[in-house]
């Protein structure tokens, strides 16, 4: 929360994808409510901090080959689809939990 802040503070833009925000929403609407959870996606949407990318036919045609290349990682699809986003995109750095960006050359800040 304390680094999400300082992001929304500055002129840091970040990217996700509209899969990511799913998962998470749903995640926090399981561990919270659903009403809680809808109140943090309009100020996700809202935010002028972040960017929410749509991936295409392309990209997840590579999370097809990254989700077989990792298959023995077991790494999500969702990932296998963040990775894509982000090598096209060039981005480098990621804010989460995840070790599986690790795994596939990110950086990752926690």
């Amino acid at each position: 929360m304390r680094l999400w802040t300082r992001i929304q503070q500055s002129d840091v833009r970040c990217i996700t994808t509209n899969v990511v925000l799913s998962e998470s929403l749903t995640l926090i609407a399981r561990a919270t409510t659903y009403e809680f959870a809808a109140t943090q996606a309009r100020e996700l949407y809202a935010s002028r901090a972040l960017e929410i990318e749509r991936p295409d036919f392309r990209d997840e045609v590579e999370a097809i080959n990254l989700f077989s290349k990792y298959s023995d990682q077991r790494v999500s699809f969702a990932d296998c689809l963040s990775f894509a986003v982000m090598k096209r995109r060039s981005v480098r750095d990621v804010l989460g939990f995840d070790s599986d960006f690790e795994l596939a050359g990110f950086r990752l800040l926690r």
